[in-house]
C-alpha cells in the first residue's frame, strides 16, 4: 500500500468555512498511516473559483510527477474541472500513471485522462468517510487499499433489460459526462460499458440528456448501459420515468442494468474508469 497521498480540488475551490470538515478526512487518512499532501490551491475566498486551470493543472503535474506520492485524490466538485482539460500535459500523466480518484464534475476529468493516456481512474469519493455512512465507508477503503478485500467495488446490478454485458467501464456523473461532447478528451464508445448517474435533474432533463447521447450514436457502439443513483428524480418518485426515457433513447436490446451502490450518495461504492467489468443478470 503507498503511504504518501495527495488531496487536490482540480473541480471548484472550497469555501474557507469547509477547512473543518477538510482536516477532519486529513485526519481519518492519518489514523490510516496514510500522509495526506494537500493542494495549494482547494480553498478560496472567492469559491467556486480560485487560481485560473493553468495553475490548478500544474498542481495536478506536480503530484504526478513526484515519484513519492502513490495516489492523487481529488474532494472537489461543482463545475469547473473541464477548464484542466487543455492545459495538461497527457504524455507526463502517462508516463507518471498512479491511481487517480474523485467523482462528480471530476468526471469529465477522469474520463479525459483514461481517453489520452489509457490510464484507468477511481470514480469514488473520500469525503464519504466523513459522512453519514463514515464508518463502513472507511472500513472498506482501508481494506482495498491494504490489499485485504475489494468490498469497495463490489457492486451489486438488478438486470433492466437483456441478460449480460461485459467491456471496458466509461461514463459517470451524466451531465459533467455530456461536457466532453465533441471534444478530443471524450473516450471512445465502441464496446464499452458506459455508466451514468445524477444528483439533480428532473426527468425531462434526463430525457434530453439521453437524446443528445442518442443523436451522438452513443448507444449504436456502446455493449451495455449501467445506471447509478439519479438522486432528486428517485427520491420524487420517477424511477419508472427514467427507464421510459432510456428505452426510449436506447431501444429494447440493448443490455441495461441498474445498481443504488454508486452515485452521490454518501454510502456509495467504487467503479473503475478503463478496467473491464462483466455484468451477469
Amino acid at each position: 500500500m503507498f503511504q504518501r497521498i495527495a488531496v487536490t480540488a482540480c473541480s471548484d475551490a472550497l469555501p474557507p468555512e469547509r477547512r473543518g470538515k477538510v482536516e477532519e478526512l486529513l485526519e481519518i487518512l492519518r489514523e490510516m498511516e496514510l500522509e495526506p499532501v494537500c493542494s495549494r490551491y482547494i480553498f478560496s475566498d472567492r469559491a467556486p473559483f480560485g487560481v485560473d486551470g493553468r495553475k490548478r493543472a500544474g498542481e495536478l503535474e506536480s503530484f504526478y510527477r513526484d515519484a513519492s506520492i502513490g495516489g492523487i485524490f481529488d474532494i472537489s466538485g461543482g463545475n469547473l474541472a473541464n477548464e484542466l482539460l487543455d492545459e495538461l500535459d497527457y504524455e507526463l500523466l502517462q508516463r507518471n500513471s498512479k491511481p487517480f480518484w474523485g467523482y462528480s464534475d471530476l468526471t469529465a476529468l477522469l474520463n479525459a485522462v483514461y481517453a489520452r493516456t489509457g490510464n484507468p481512474a477511481w470514480l469514488y469519493q473520500i469525503r464519504n468517510m466523513t459522512g453519514s455512512d463514515g464508518a463502513r465507508q472507511r472500513e472498506e477503503f482501508a481494506a482495498y487499499l491494504s490489499g485485504k478485500d475489494r468490498r469497495l467495488l463490489e457492486v451489486p446490478w438488478e438486470g433492466v433489460q437483456g441478460g449480460h454485458m461485459e467491456g471496458v467501464l466509461i461514463g459517470g456523473n451524466i451531465r459533467c459526462f455530456l461536457k466532453l461532447a465533441g471534444t478530443p478528451y471524450m473516450p471512445s464508445f465502441q464496446g464499452k460499458l458506459l455508466f451514468l448517474e445524477s444528483r439533480s435533474g428532473s426527468a425531462a432533463l434526463m430525457a434530453s440528456f439521453f437524446s443528445q447521447m442518442k443523436q451522438m450514436g452513443v448507444f449504436q457502439k456502446i455493449a451495455g448501459l449501467l445506471l447509478g443513483t439519479f438522486t432528486e428524480l428517485e427520491k420524487n418518485g420517477q424511477t419508472q420515468e427514467l427507464l421510459r426515457v432510456v428505452r426510449q433513447a436506447a431501444g429494447t436490446k440493448l443490455p441495461v442494468a441498474k445498481t443504488r451502490a454508486v452515485g452521490h450518495g454518501e454510502d456509495s461504492r467504487c467503479l473503475i474508469i478503463g478496467r473491464p467489468y462483466a455484468c451477469s443478470f
